[in-house]
């Protein structure tokens, strides 16, 4: 088995759902599932911070998490491809809601409706939400081919359980969308050398909102000109806008949300970004303990703003659709401020790698890790911990955390 490279493992992914909450929230257990959140399916699309293992089935990638010490907690101590010590949000999602947690879509060798009643997932790590070709096929799912293969399940689920019934189906499953950092991330990286920057960060984040909701083209009829958002380098054009704007490479992405609509989808679970900048991977970085980089959280808070105007505006054009966006970003930032109370210690360093703030090496097997999980709020050098995970599903699912200001996922599971 060959082990993801630190390049690979930069890009990999990064935990943009579900981050957690301030003294207002209370983190004991769940409830299992009941009656008034029935919910019969559960469809996942992100990138590595919800992946279960689809890179796995991607016979070039090396962008897996399938080798210990990830899984050391998951049952039967198995590393499943989930970036994760244990259960990830994914899980933790379903297992509230009430259905076994998805399987990865590249796994399942009969593609039946069958194969599907339960949902499916298709997030990838190392996917990004914007369609360039810097998306590497080889190596990971991008968001508009992670949307395709569903168009693929909602046409076998038609096919063979009729329109009506399938609808009815899809209409109560809950569809996870968690997806964006890895397009922070890059954009960052990307800059971070050069003196001036080939996009103005509101500009780049105000380019992944829009991709949410309205087609990307050449001729691009929205608010914002790719060709003129890479005039602002003069010295240094960077390959993230080259291949933004070359007609060549961007691809027509139809309305991911739209599409997913019109093939059944009514329930949106969308997550915005989380405190980048405060990742053990970012820290280490800049080389300091305590301070977090602005710049990353600047991003994420803009991008996150844009894409809650972008929801309220499709739940107000997408008939009997509701969305639940998920505010990782303060939830996050309120865990790293009072650790204490939800039974963590350290929040800024990894608990597996090697390193400062363990985050120089990502988790391979022969790296350290730590032996008190639970109290950290990072597994890896951007992923949570099984124990952090919990805490954030659980905080959303029942409206707990004073950040919540739209449906709580129980309500919209009640709907």
């Amino acid at each position: 088995m060959e082990s993801p490279s630190l390049t690979n493992i930069l890009c990999g992914g990064v935990l943009v759902v579900y981050m957690l909450s301030s003294s207002t929230f209370l983190s004991g257990a769940a409830a299992a599932n009941d009656d008034e959140t029935a919910v019969p399916a559960m469809f996942v699309f992100g990138d590595s911070l919800v992946e279960v293992g689809n890179n796995i089935y991607i016979p070039t990638s090396t962008n897996r998490a399938n080798y210990p010490h990830n899984g050391i907690d998951f049952p039967n101590h198995e590393a499943t491809g989930r970036w994760c010590n244990g259960k990830n949000s994914a899980d933790w999602l379903a297992e509230r809601f009430g259905v076994p947690s998805p399987p990865p879509y590249l796994s399942l060798d009969t593609k039946t409706a069958s194969s599907y009643m339960a949902g499916a997932s298709f997030a990838s790590a190392g996917s990004l939400l914007l369609n360039s070709s810097l998306q590497n096929p080889n190596a990971s799912i991008g968001f508009a081919d992670q949307v395709g293969y569903y168009e693929t399940v909602y046409q076998v689920l038609t096919s063979e359980m009729g329109s009506a019934e399938a609808k009815t189906l899809l209409s109560k499953s809950i569809f996870v969308i968690v997806i964006g950092s890895n397009d922070i991330f890059t954009y960052q990286a990307n800059t971070a050398s050069s003196e001036t920057q080939t996009i103005p960060p509101s500009d780049f984040t105000n380019l992944m909102a829009d991709n949410i909701k309205e087609y990307v083209t050449v001729s691009y009829n929205s608010k914002l000109d790719p060709s003129s958002i890479c005039s602002f380098s003069i010295t240094q054009q960077t390959a993230f806008c080259q291949e933004l704007v070359d007609p060549n490479n961007l691809i027509e992405l139809q309305n991911p949300m739209q599409a997913l609509y019109e093939h059944g989808a009514r329930k949106f679970v969308v997550a915005g970004a989380p405190l980048l900048g405060c990742t053990p991977m970012v820290r280490r970085k800049f080389q300091t303990h305590e301070a977090c980089s602005e710049p990353h959280n600047s991003m994420a808070a803009t991008y996150n703003q844009q894409l809650q105007n972008v929801l309220a505006d499709l739940e107000t054009h997408l008939p009997n659709s509701s969305c639940s966006y998920l505010d990782t970003f303060n939830i996050l930032q309120d865990l790293i401020q009072n650790p204490a109370p939800h039974g963590f210690e350290e929040v800024a360093a990894a608990c597996c790698g090697i390193g400062y703030l363990r985050a120089l090496i990502p988790c391979f097997p022969f790296s350290l890790y730590c032996s008190n999980r639970s109290d950290h709020v990072f597994w890896d050098f951007v992923h949570p911990t099984e124990a952090a995970a919990k805490l954030i599903v659980d905080a959303f699912f029942d409206g707990l955390s004073s950040h919540h200001d739209n449906l709580s996922l129980k309500q919209m599971a009640a709907t």
